[in-house]
C-alpha cells in the first residue's frame, strides 16, 4: 500500500533541499543567510500547497513517501 501523494513527496524533498541550502549558507557566513528567517514560512507554504494539491487531485502511486505492509503470522 502506497502512502502519500507525489506532491507531498516533492514538498518533503524541496523542504530538505532548502533547509540544507540555508545550513550551508550559515556555515560559510554567506550574506544570504539573513533570509533564513523566512525558512519556516517557506516550509509552511510548501506543505500547504502540497496538501491542497494532493486533496484536489486523484491518488497517484508515482512517487509515494512510503509504503505500508501488513504481515500475518501463520496460525
Amino acid at each position: 500500500d502506497c502512502l502519500g501523494h507525489p506532491l507531498e513527496s516533492a514538498a518533503v524533498v524541496s523542504n530538505l533541499a532548502w533547509s540544507q541550502t540555508f545550513l550551508a549558507w550559515w556555515r560559510r557566513r554567506h550574506p544570504l543567510m539573513c533570509l533564513a528567517v523566512f525558512l519556516p514560512l517557506m516550509i509552511f507554504a510548501t506543505n500547504g500547497r502540497a496538501w491542497l494539491g494532493a486533496r484536489l487531485s486523484e491518488a497517484d502511486t508515482l512517487m509515494p513517501r512510503g509504503y505500508r505492509a501488513c504481515w500475518e503470522k501463520p496460525a
